[in-house]
């Protein structure tokens, strides 16, 4: 992950173009409807970049960091989705 810490932009767009399908299959897994995974992906990258330095001092090579970070993030956002579904029914 020590790619992303200088804030490396070059750095973040090959860790992007070489990891956008599987974190969009995990989030596309986790939500019901395409506006969800867009937000949810677009809050995962921003988390990632804003987050670089911390990730970087987590166990793992930056792509199990990252897939694990996508894991996580679209399975909040999912229930965040399902908690606004049943206040929206209730």
């Amino acid at each position: 992950m020590n790619l992303l810490v200088a804030g490396d932009q070059a750095a973040f767009g090959e860790i992007y173009d070489q990891l956008n399908l599987a974190t969009f299959a995990i989030c596309r897994h986790h939500l019901g409807t395409p506006d969800a995974v867009d937000e949810a992906m677009r809050g995962l990258w921003l988390y990632i970049w804003q987050n670089a330095a911390m990730l970087a001092g987590l166990d793992g090579s930056p792509w199990s960091i990252i897939i694990a970070t996508a894991e996580h993030h679209a399975q909040f956002h999912a229930r965040t989705e399902s908690l606004a579904r049943e206040h929206s029914v209730a």
